[in-house]
């Protein structure tokens, strides 16, 4: 069974418009929600692979350092509160190389800056 995410899964305003103009309705995997508009899990990444590649360039690498998931939801608020690492394992199942990865905080105000960007 594919797994299913939805736009409530997320913060971004952007990310969650782009699931509403391709999703489906049906039921989210992830956090649960019914009636949703949903994605299949391997649409996501193509979506959030442009942050993706600004996080591996701009946050150093260090063996002590923070997940993915922990930069998407702390960083750049990308989540929901309600949802779990879960989420972005499976949406980079294609590219298993970036969920062991951890990178080194650094002292800025990355939200705001993204905010700016987009």
């Amino acid at each position: 069974m594919v797994r299913k995410c939805c736009s409530n899964c997320f913060s971004d305003k952007v990310l969650k418009l782009q699931i509403n103009s391709i999703g489906r309705i049906s039921r989210c995997h992830y956090c649960g929600t019914n009636d949703a508009s949903t994605i299949n899990i391997d649409q996501l990444y193509p979506l959030i692979s442009p942050l993706i590649e600004v996080i591996d360039n701009i946050f150093e690498e260090h063996m002590d350092g923070y997940s993915l998931f922990h930069i998407l939801s702390s960083e750049f608020k990308l989540f929901n509160s309600n949802v779990q690492e879960q989420i972005i394992e499976d949406a980079l199942q294609d590219n298993r190389e970036l969920i062991n990865k951890k990178y080194k905080n650094f002292q800025t105000n990355t939200q705001n800056e993204w905010e700016a960007f987009k």
